[in-house]
């Protein structure tokens, strides 16, 4: 598939604490939802391409594992930059990444990010003797002072990942117009491709649609 090749792009970051398993989380999304076109590591940042298909639509997903270093949390902001949606990641069973998180979330206020989500990752660890876990109801009560909804999940149970995926998705879609205007998607970080582009339906119904402001 050629790079453009495709009616939308989405930027997705992940964000938290190193060890949290965000690079874990990207393999399964990517292996689960969607075709891999590109895998790159640089530095502390992961970045995955994919493709994904919805009915007769396809979406080029774009994720990027921000680096979870305390040194990186300034220029955090930076890297979210275009993204159209964010997963902040923290361990379920530890409560030091939990705490940590909102440094991160507060970080990412800086940039205008369409969809945010807040995910307690190894929730099939909840149960260890060493855990020191994160109530669902304090998460929640985090997930809700910055306007996001809470998914408990575990990275290695591609069931605990689908409604998660589904709601980020299915936020971000919602939110695209019919006709995709170009001009009423700028400042969602939502791209179009040469599969909507070079559609002459398309370019007839923005016509159409640019000539009722004439």
């Amino acid at each position: 598939m050629e790079a453009e090749d495709y009616h939308f792009r989405f930027k997705i970051v992940l964000i938290g604490d190193n060890g949290v398993g965000k690079t874990t989380l990207l393999d399964a999304l990517t292996q689960n939802y969607g075709r891999v076109l590109e895998n790159e590591t640089v530095e502390e940042m992961h970045f995955k391409s994919v493709t994904y298909v919805d009915e007769t639509t396809f979406y080029r997903l774009n994720y990027w594992d921000l680096p979870g270093s305390e040194r990186y949390l300034p220029v955090t902001s930076r890297y979210c930059a275009g993204a159209t949606a964010a997963m902040f990641v923290f361990d379920i069973t530890k409560r030091a990444s939990f705490e940590r998180i909102e440094k991160w979330i507060k970080e990412c206020e800086k940039v205008e990010i369409l969809s945010k989500v807040l995910l307690g990752n190894k929730i099939d660890l909840a149960g260890r003797k060493d855990s020191t876990p994160v109530t669902k109801t304090e998460a929640m009560s985090l997930a809700r002072k910055y306007g996001m909804e809470y998914f408990e999940i575990s990275a290695l149970d591609e069931n605990s990942l689908r409604s998660m995926f589904e709601h980020v998705f299915n936020s971000i879609v919602a939110n695209i117009p019919n006709p995709p205007d170009p001009g009423m998607l700028l400042g969602k970080s939502i791209s179009l491709g040469r599969r909507i582009t070079n559609n002459p339906k398309f370019k007839t119904a923005l016509f159409d649609t640019d000539s009722r402001y004439d």
